[in-house]
């Protein structure tokens, strides 16, 4: 829930990655380090899972969303 909650806060990056970072900061600050990993797995997951659940063909913006999640080096690189 608490990476859905991050992730979804912005879903078509309409606020710029200033502020998503900053609302993850804020979670890591209340959760601790340890969960930051766990959080970016679960959005590559649910990147995965739900890149075509919108659309059959791939072509509306929930799709580029998850693209542009399973293409961001900096997801991958919190991995642990």
């Amino acid at each position: 829930d608490v990476a859905l909650s991050w992730i979804l806060f912005d879903l078509y990056d309409e606020l710029g990655e200033s502020k998503l970072e900053k609302y993850l900061n804020k979670v890591v600050h209340q959760l601790g380090e340890e969960v930051k990993s766990t959080i970016h797995l679960y959005v590559l997951f649910y990147s995965i899972y739900s890149a075509n659940f919108f659309s059959p063909n791939c072509d509306d913006g929930h799709y580029q969303w998850s693209v542009r999640h399973l293409n961001n080096d900096k997801f991958w690189a919190e991995l642990k």
